[in-house]
Parts: C-alpha cells; sequence; structure tokens
C-alpha cells in the first residue's frame, strides 16, 4: 500500500509538472498485464498516449522474450512512452 501511494503521489507530481507546457495528462496507476487488457482501458478512458514506466525485474526473459511494456509498444492501438 505505501508503495502504491508513493507511486500515485509521483504520477500525480508529473502531471502537475507538465500541465503548464500545455499537456493535458491524468495519471492512473494500475497493475494490468496484457496488451488487450491495458488497450481496453486505455481507449475506455479516451486516452490519446500511454505513458508507463519498465521494471527491468526480470531482464534475461525480457531480452528473450521481451517485457509487457515492450510488448504494448509494439502492439497498442495508442502511442507509447516507455519511462526507464
Amino acid at each position: 500500500k505505501k508503495l502504491e501511494d508513493e507511486s500515485e503521489k509521483r504520477l500525480k507530481a508529473y502531471c502537475q509538472k507538465i500541465s503548464p507546457a500545455g499537456i493535458k495528462a491524468q495519471s492512473i496507476l494500475s497493475a494490468v498485464k496484457t496488451v488487450p487488457e491495458l488497450n481496453k482501458m486505455s481507449l475506455g478512458l479516451g486516452a490519446t498516449m500511454i505513458a508507463m514506466g519498465r521494471t527491468g525485474k526480470d531482464w534475461f526473459q525480457q531480452y528473450w522474450l521481451g517485457g509487457v511494456s515492450h510488448r504494448i509498444a509494439e502492439l497498442s492501438e495508442l502511442p507509447v512512452l516507455l519511462v526507464p
């Protein structure tokens, strides 16, 4: 719970930071694990872009199979920004 709260605070701070540049952003902390789930959620919210981090927890699997964030970047219907 504490990690979720801290992550939500950081996301909201990022949204506020880019607001003066005229960029409208909404922070949504989610743990969806599949491309179809994320696409459905994003399109349902009327999103125009997905910005997401990559955890890098399992570098071996990501190297050989591709991580969730990379699969979403490849298959999403929306543009995706991956943040290391």
